[in-house]
């Protein structure tokens, strides 16, 4: 997007709404697990298109995320990784592009 009033882009500009972060979830060896993620209030107007992924530093442990129940004001993720593990990592990130 080239803005041509010579000064920085501001989010007026861009109409554009984003959240991101991190949740922790407790897995237990070849089960789907579950945790709820709130969006900051007032931040979607309608449900935001989300993408999650596995923060693991063991690759092939974690075979599935995924994401779901998703609203204007949060989400479900979902986690089956095939050994267990307290406080995995899924990072998350939600956009609407029409306000």
């Amino acid at each position: 997007m080239a803005v041509s009033t010579g000064r920085p882009i501001t989010p007026e500009d861009v109409n554009v709404r984003i959240a991101s972060g991190t949740a922790s979830v407790n897995t237990v060896a070849n089960t789907v697990v579950s945790v709820p993620v709130d969006f900051p209030a007032g931040r979607f107007t309608k449900a935001p298109a989300v993408v999650a992924n596995a923060w693991s530093g063991v690759p092939g442990q974690v075979i599935e995320i995924t994401v779901s129940n998703v609203t204007a004001t949060g989400c479900t993720l979902y986690a089956y990784r095939t050994t267990a593990l307290a406080n995995m990592g899924i990072m998350w990130l939600a956009h609407q592009d029409e306000v």
